[in-house]
């Protein structure tokens, strides 16, 4: 009887421990405050594209232009984008939906 108890135990034990939870992900922007460093040179560096100078931001200031694009092929987070605040030097991430 003891025999019978452990082994319906055991097997109750590994049919819980087998089942898979579904584990549901939220697909949100998420905000990275960017202390001591360029946020436009993080921006690109996460992107795979190369920094041709230091201190981005100060340089495009200054001449009024253009952030520079990345190749985007060699992104190390392809399922979004990330997009630049200059007003609090944060750096945004939105995933793709």
């Amino acid at each position: 009887m003891k025999w019978g108890i452990c082994i319906i135990l055991t097997a109750t034990a590994a049919i819980a421990a087998a089942q898979i939870p579904r584990i549901t992900v939220r697909r949100q922007p998420i905000r990275i405050q960017i202390r001591h460093a360029d946020p436009w040179a993080i921006k690109i560096m996460l992107e795979g594209g190369q920094i041709q100078s230091p201190e981005l931001s100060t340089i495009l200031a200054l001449m009024g232009g253009q952030p520079p694009q990345s190749n985007g092929g060699n992104s190390l987070y392809p399922d979004g984008k990330f997009l630049v605040n200059p007003a609090d030097n944060s750096l945004w991430f939105i995933p793709n939906l």
